[in-house]
């Protein structure tokens, strides 16, 4: 019954720093699940996805960050730190893993990063005695809308969320549209200023919400028969919103063949130092928030990973009313998945 909310960009670079300090199987199974061959063909989509969402203009801000934490008694592989900083853009901190100062520090970069939207996370993070290296990756995304609600125009109405009825500010407007619909949804997209935008998909009567998340193909619409695509004027209605959530991503990326890096036993970090001390992944989390409002949208998001040692005007008019859970997905200049969730639920 609770809302979700990710980040996909954000994992996806937080692991791809993890691949980099990784060797050997560990490795292979972090390539995998990031669905690259090698590491240069990693490296080079990195870069990629880098300079398509990294934007800093007045009507958009897409900002990305990565910050290593290195334990100040432990020798590194200099090569590798460089290429982080200079591949990954990754800020170096090193001291005592252990001291209360140093996961202030670490919590202070996490929020200056993320425009202080998380900190009800954030209060938690922290290093540990053992921890060899801390990752964490972070995203601040704010957007504004090609054509803005406007706030005179917005209803005090009900959604009916998976917890019960609650009273929400909905917005309003009427304007042409291309809509998607399935037998299992109607999808609309809307534009944000300098490239990207926010797509919403309201299920059907008598499908759950539940169920389309279980099975992203189903919301891939270009091989589709099962697709009408229309340009009707469309009274939209969707309500303001604020949603955020925290995930442990350790048993997902389980499911996901990362299991290698799980094990002191088989964990393979050569790529990051020397030292003989069996090292394995103690720690995977992902927290995320996303508010859309009249002007637009704002979204932050954080992946923190531990190392550790062992230790034309138509006719019709088509009314989409957003009052019962619905998913989200927010892309980039580039379509990559930025954000994306499932309203189920409005406090």
């Amino acid at each position: 019954d609770e809302n979700t909310v990710c980040s996909p960009l954000n994992t996806y670079i937080a692991f791809s720093v993890l691949a980099e300090v990784s060797d050997g199987n560990t490795r292979n199974q972090i390539l995998d699940m990031l669905q690259v061959p090698d590491i240069a063909s990693l490296r080079t989509r990195v870069s990629q996805l880098w300079e398509s969402n990294y934007l800093d203009t007045p009507t958009i801000k897409s900002l990305l960050a990565n910050s290593i934490w290195l334990r100040d008694s432990v020798k590194y592989n200099s090569d590798t730190l460089d290429r982080l900083a200079k591949e990954y853009y990754a800020s170096v901190f090193s001291g005592d893993t252990a001291s209360p100062e140093m996961s202030e520090a670490l919590r202070e970069w996490t929020d200056e990063n993320t425009g202080g939207l998380l900190g009800k996370y954030t209060k938690d993070m922290k290093l540990d005695a053992d921890t060899v290296l801390g990752i964490v990756s972070t995203i601040y995304f704010k957007a504004a809308w090609v054509d803005e609600f406007s706030s005179s125009n917005n209803t005090k109405e009900t959604f009916h969320g998976t917890k019960g009825d609650t009273t929400v500010d909905m917005m309003h407007k009427s304007e042409t549209m291309d809509v998607c619909s399935t037998r299992n949804f109607t999808e609309i997209e809307l534009p944000l200023q300098d490239g990207g935008y926010m797509c919403f998909y309201l299920p059907q009567e008598g499908v759950d919400v539940n169920d389309l998340a279980a099975d992203p193909q189903i919301l891939m619409t270009e091989d589709s028969d099962d697709v009408n695509w229309s340009s009707p004027i469309v009274k939209l209605s969707v309500p303001k919103f604020n949603v955020s959530g925290k995930t442990d991503l350790m048993e997902i990326i389980k499911e996901l063949g990362i299991t290698d890096a799980l094990d002191p036993s088989t964990a393979d970090f050569s790529a990051l130092t020397e030292s003989t001390d069996k090292m394995f992944l103690s720690k995977a989390e992902h927290a995320a928030m996303v508010e859309i409002d009249e002007e637009g949208v704002t979204g932050a998001a954080y992946t923190a990973l531990d190392v550790a040692e062992a230790a034309a005007p138509p006719d019709e008019i088509l009314e989409l009313v957003f009052d019962r859970p619905f998913l989200f997905m927010i892309s980039g200049q580039d379509g990559s998945v930025l954000f994306s969730g499932i309203v189920r639920n409005i406090e």
